[in-house]
């Protein structure tokens, strides 16, 4: 009987130490679920998978926008309305008719991320630097046109020194 309790607790620690085990790993990629800005439909909308560690930021987004054929950013800040200064536009993607956008992209940050929000912004609200990297300033405010992530970016840029 102490021989079957043995094994059978033995197997209860063999099916948990694996995901615990693992979580001690640092993740090769993270996906965060971005939901739209429309409070009375808040539905996960689009999604940002990117590898957690790499040379560039390599980024794959699949969502759907709020409008169709127009223009949109997607963005990395702390707070990209309240620190647009620290905010990087890492996409400036167009919708489809049916407001479907998906994009794949390795970029060079040069730098590492820490808790940064991910948001896709109606490109109608902001000004940018005309390379379309930064957000230079807000010029409205629609946050039923926007999508927002559920989780914070942490990304190492393996190529650079702390």
């Amino acid at each position: 009987m102490k021989k079957i309790l043995l094994i059978f607790i033995l197997g209860l620690v063999f099916m948990v130490a694996p995901p615990v085990l693992a979580a001690d790993k640092p993740a090769q990629s993270k996906t965060i679920y971005l939901y739209s800005g429309n409070l009375t439909k808040w539905t996960p909308s689009g999604s940002l998978t990117y590898n957690v560690s790499s040379s560039t930021f390599n980024f794959t987004f699949t969502g759907k926008a709020p409008i169709g054929n127009d223009w949109y950013a997607l963005v990395l800040g702390p707070h990209p309305y309240l620190h647009s200064e620290n905010t990087v536009i890492i996409d400036y993607p167009r919708s489809n008719d049916a407001g479907d956008i998906t994009v794949s992209k390795s970029i060079e940050l040069n730098r590492n991320l820490k808790n940064m929000q991910v948001w896709l912004v109606w490109a109608h609200d902001i000004g940018t630097d005309g390379r379309y990297t930064t957000i230079t300033e807000w010029t409205g405010w629609h946050p039923k046109y926007y999508l927002f992530g559920t989780c914070l970016v942490n990304y190492n840029d393996s190529d650079i020194s702390i």
